[in-house]
């Protein structure tokens, strides 16, 4: 069964007592499975109260710009009680995934990545062009289900490096930051309040 509301259901009604113990690894992956979609949908989620918060109550309007997008961020975050830092990462990785790897997406949706591995390709396809962007995401996203979350981004960065060189000096560039400076530089903000405090 596909995840979904219908799994969702079906797992609801389970007595975990009553499963026997071949059976329990299959319940765990299920779970997953359902997991990885719920997580799919909070991005698209993110994404969209993201463009539509600005917006004049009872109206579906959404939005692109950069201010509005800023301000939309610091308001989301007083709403789920996360820092400023902590949001513009999570709503940065939000738009990469729907807009830049949607195939990343759709297989965190379809629980053939769990979150882990969604966000591995967000972070090392975050300093390459979108073409390059795309091209290594769709190279690699069907194999990634059986990878370790270790060799998923072993691939990433030897198909990343070899697709786009520069790309290796931009990462060594950023790995001699201080830490401070470099958790605030992933996946820069949105706009330009946030402040890097780390908290979550």
């Amino acid at each position: 069964m596909p995840p979904g509301p219908g799994l969702a259901v079906v797992l609801g009604s389970v007595d975990r007592s009553a499963v026997t113990a071949e059976d329990l690894p299959d319940l765990v992956r299920a779970r997953a499975r359902l997991l990885a979609y719920v997580q799919a949908e909070f991005v698209r989620d993110l994404v969209e109260a993201v463009r539509g918060m600005a917006a004049e109550p009872k109206s579906t309007a959404r939005y692109d710009d950069e201010q509005r997008l800023d301000d939309a961020t610091v308001e989301l975050g007083w709403v789920l009680r996360w820092s400023e830092a902590y949001t513009a990462v999570q709503v940065r990785l939000a738009f990469d995934l729907v807009r830049r790897l949607p195939m990343v997406l759709d297989a965190l949706r379809a629980g053939r990545l769990d979150r882990e591995r969604a966000l591995a390709f967000a972070d090392a396809l975050q300093h390459v062009d979108d073409q390059v962007a795309a091209a290594v995401a769709a190279k690699l996203v069907d194999r990634a289900e059986g990878w370790t979350l270790a060799q998923l981004r072993d691939k990433l960065r030897y198909h990343i490096d070899r697709a786009d060189p520069a790309a290796k000096r931009r990462r060594y560039r950023k790995a001699e930051l201080p830490p401070l400076s470099r958790s605030a530089g992933y996946l820069a903000p949105v706009g330009s309040r946030v402040v890097p405090d780390g908290s979550g």
